[in-house]
């Protein structure tokens, strides 16, 4: 019996199981196999939902990668092993908007050399629109920030005035409107650096009052500023940094010395756990900036020319000379095909015949 032109076809649930798990560039593909497939792919609510958060749930280590400060374009690379590998090359970045400003659910704002226009960019799908801040925040330093509400389904852009929290205004890319905020933090530090991290739906900063750190956060549920406590035994002085790790967020710090550093993660019952602590550090904290955690080792990079590797289980760094892969900024890298802001093209009006 010939079955060679008989044709097999998946229910529904079947596929809206399959397609959540398939990377972007075959799901770009499987748009031209049938006009229901395109209409699957591309609907908001299996992009937002299902495919960014199939996405999000796994942590494969990948990472775009910059060889040079002022080189153009990106490198795929991903962590294996406990060596880099470049996967590939991204060639269609926005040209001349190649700096890293923030990131959230894969979709990068970059900015110009002279720090005046932005830009949205989704390095998976190539998409990207322009950003304008608020004119007052165009002429002296600021804070950025970007991040995911998952509740609203809204991606929101936070620009701070570094000389108040007070001053500070958010983006809204469904209502595609700012708001002016001028209720902000209270007090009169400033923020310990100009990148907010995103962290599972909040941005978060090292605020700076005197000699105090503090933790604070964007709440994008309603657009205020608020306080998180630090983990026990971090003294109100102390300089602490943040970082993102095993998909929670991380404060690192100096232990009794400065050949010490401790690393805690805030687990999701909203505790603080001690990660490990690192000796025989042979840099300044100020200069250790921890990446990543992979294969139970915690990888780091120094004075952003120096890449370490610590291994937790033995106590030690491991020697790594693999200048293969090296980039002047290393920034996570999401494959997904979200984009905060809808490009849609109005439709043309039909001529009506007389």
């Amino acid at each position: 019996m010939c079955v060679h032109n008989k044709q097999v076809l998946l229910p529904d649930d079947i596929i809206e199981t399959i397609l959540p798990k398939l990377p972007v560039k075959s799901l770009l593909r499987f748009k031209a196999v049938s006009k229901s497939w395109k209409s699957m792919i591309s609907d908001p609510a299996f992009v937002r939902k299902k495919h960014l958060h199939q996405s999000s749930q796994q942590d494969n280590h990948l990472f775009l990668w910059k060889s040079k400060q002022w080189s153009s374009g990106f490198s795929v690379v991903k962590f294996e092993d406990g060596k880099f590998q470049i996967l590939h090359d991204l060639r269609e970045c926005p040209y001349g908007w190649d700096t890293v400003v923030s990131f959230s659910a894969g979709v990068l704002l970059l900015t110009e050399y002279s720090d005046s226009t932005y830009v949205l960019w989704n390095p998976s799908t190539r998409a990207k629109t322009m950003i304008w801040f608020p004119y007052r925040f165009n002429s002296h330093p600021k804070s950025y920030g970007v991040c995911y509400d998952s509740v609203s389904e809204d991606f929101k852009i936070v620009v701070i005035s570094s000389m108040s929290m007070r001053d500070y205004a958010v983006y809204s890319c469904k209502n595609k409107i700012w708001t002016k905020k001028k209720k902000g933090f209270p007090g009169t530090g400033r923020l310990g650096n100009e990148s907010g991290l995103y962290v599972n739906g909040s941005i978060y900063w090292v605020y700076r009052e005197g000699d105090a750190r503090k933790i604070v956060y964007f709440d994008s549920g309603d657009d205020n500023f608020k306080i998180l406590d630090k983990p026990k035994g971090v003294g109100e002085n102390r300089p602490i940094f943040l970082a993102c790790l095993k998909g929670c967020l991380s404060v690192y710090c100096n232990g009794e010395n400065e050949t010490v550093v401790r690393i805690w993660i805030r687990e999701k019952n909203n505790c603080w756990v001690e990660l490990v602590t690192i000796e025989n550090v042979d840099t300044v904290i100020e200069l250790f900036d921890v990446e990543f955690v992979a294969e139970n080792k915690v990888v780091i990079r120094s004075n952003t020319t120096r890449l370490m590797i610590y291994n937790i289980s033995e106590k030690r760094f491991e020697d790594y000379d693999d200048k293969a892969v090296f980039g002047y900024a290393m920034v996570p890298y999401l494959e997904t095909l979200f984009f905060p802001i809808e490009n849609t093209r109005p439709k043309r009006k039909r001529k009506c015949l007389s």
